[in-house]
């Protein structure tokens, strides 16, 4: 009985650790979508955005002011 824990124990791990494999480095570095590429064209600023979704929030001034210590 120990002998076919041991084995079974064996073989789990054997078939576990056999899908663990690396990623192949692509050394091109090409990518699906350009770096820089928005869906907005040119690309409009964070407040046009929100001002085009109708969004109330100005980026500026909407803002939490950071907790300084005493």
């Amino acid at each position: 009985m120990k002998f076919l824990l041991r084995f079974l124990v064996i073989c789990f791990l054997v078939f576990s650790f056999s899908f663990a494999q690396a990623e192949v480095i692509n050394p091109f570095n090409t990518r699906p979508v350009t770096i820089g590429a928005s869906d907005d064209g040119v690309g409009n600023s964070l407040q046009e955005r929100f001002d085009s979704l109708g969004i109330a929030i100005n980026v500026l001034t909407g803002q939490n002011q950071p907790e300084c210590g005493p």
